[in-house]
């Protein structure tokens, strides 16, 4: 009998054919443990399930698959984890290894860290902030292009190093010339140039209690998530629109900058009843073109750019009449969105809004995109912090992360944006106190 049990004690519950006929049957309901303790008897036999996942094949039927909303509620324990254990290289390495093995970095990233062995410097920056995994920071991304302006208008340069010259050219476009037998050709010199990108770092800080890590670690990646992207879109909009230059702006000249020569167009021709960005009047909009540059009126890369509660005013705003005086011109929605003359209109929060006197304020513009360009780094890097002293955005108050038993993620981003054709623009201004 004692022979007997102890041959027993040696043999596993599961042998490797069961256990591989479990884990490639999408209709079994098996728990995440029992799952883990399948997946590790078939690894002791020499077989990364993890590596077959991630490749989508099954080699000897041992694929495991997993829904989509358990793959997110993973994706987002892991990548917590990894951020909250960034001073502790062991843990955040094994939290950055199974986010890689899952394919949440890409598949570069992968084999990059398969065939260095290291599964955690790869996902490190130059200062040390952890880089989110690829499915966040293109949430990030997505959600940013929702709210953002600059990334509608702009022409975009991804994932750059260092500095990036991107050629530009600005100058007469004129038609060919009638020419007669051995006549002279004329010529209208065009003016190629470049504009130099180097993307300058901008960042945010997130806080939420630690009570709420422990219990709802997705749900808090998805609002982070947002908070980021919101965050870095209202600053890539205000740098485009009120950038001046100073490091306040990390050396970014906006349209509206003194810096610039963007011609500028005032409402009401000087009088006292146009100080309110909502005393802009239909024509006005249209004959404000007059001040680009003929070359640069293409209807389909021109946009006009206000505060959200304009919309407003092109909805509700009325005649002397009682008429509605947008009806003809604005039209809200649809699959071209909002437009005005078949012209693009985009709303950021970072301009002024109407419904105010206020005398000499530039408050709105109307710019061809396709003569601002945007170079952006590689990612979006984060570092968790639990001490210190943080401000709070809307209130000003302090935030003690350590009295108040408080986490927060720091953010990061790198980009910059300049454009080479200050006539492709002209902005928007209230007349002055008269």
């Amino acid at each position: 009998m004692a022979d007997s049990d102890s041959t027993n004690e040696q043999d596993p519950v599961v042998d490797e054919e069961t256990a591989r006929e479990l884990l490639n049957d999408d209709e079994q309901d098996m728990s995440e443990t029992v799952r883990e303790e399948l997946e590790s008897l078939l690894e002791e036999r020499g077989i990364d399930t993890d590596e077959n996942e991630e490749r989508n094949v099954a080699p000897a039927n041992a694929r495991v698959t997993r829904d989509y909303n358990e793959q997110e509620a993973v994706m987002a324990r892991e990548t917590l984890g990894l951020i909250v254990n960034a001073r502790n290289p062991r843990q955040a390495q094994d939290h950055a290894e199974r986010l890689i093995r899952g394919g949440h970095y890409g598949r570069d990233v992968t084999e990059e860290a398969r065939a260095s062995g290291d599964f955690y410097s790869t996902v490190v920056d130059a200062d040390g902030g952890i880089l989110l995994p690829t499915e966040v920071r293109n949430e990030i991304e997505e959600l940013a292009d929702q709210v953002g302006v600059a990334r509608e208008i702009v022409d975009t340069f991804e994932q750059i190093e260092g500095t990036i010259r991107v050629p530009a050219a600005t100058g007469v476009e004129d038609q060919a010339d009638f020419v007669a037998e051995g006549g002279t050709i004329t010529s209208n010199k065009r003016a190629f140039q470049s504009v130099e990108l180097n993307p300058q770092k901008v960042a945010q800080i997130v806080p939420w209690t630690y009570e709420a890590q422990v219990e709802l670690a997705p749900q808090i990646l998805n609002d982070v998530q947002r908070a980021i992207a919101r965050s870095f879109a209202r600053a890539e909009d205000d740098a485009l629109l009120n950038g001046d230059g100073t490091a306040s702006y990390n050396s970014i000249d906006g349209l509206f900058s003194g810096n610039k020569s963007v011609p500028t167009y005032t409402i009401g021709s000087g009088s006292d009843t146009a100080e309110d960005p909502a005393d802009i009047t239909p024509e006005e909009l249209i004959l404000a073109r007059n001040s680009m540059d003929t070359g640069a009126r293409s209807l389909s890369d021109m946009y006009y750019v206000f505060h959200p509660d304009m919309r407003n005013v092109f909805l509700t705003k009325k005649d002397g009449q009682g008429e509605f005086l947008f009806e003809e011109d604005f039209r809200q929605g649809g699959d071209d969105g909002d437009q005005i003359r078949s012209v693009s209109v985009l709303f950021t929060e970072v301009l002024s809004a109407p419904g105010s006197s206020q005398p000499s304020t530039k408050f709105g513009t109307l710019v061809n995109g396709n003569y601002i360009k945007m170079a952006t780094g590689q990612g979006i890097s984060t570092e968790e912090l639990r001490t210190g002293t943080v401000q709070d955005a809307d209130t000003g108050s302090d935030i003690n992360l350590a009295t108040q038993d408080l986490r927060a993620l720091k953010a990061r981003r790198f980009f910059d944006l300049d454009f080479n054709f200050d006539s492709a623009a002209v902005n928007f201004e209230t007349s002055s106190t008269t």
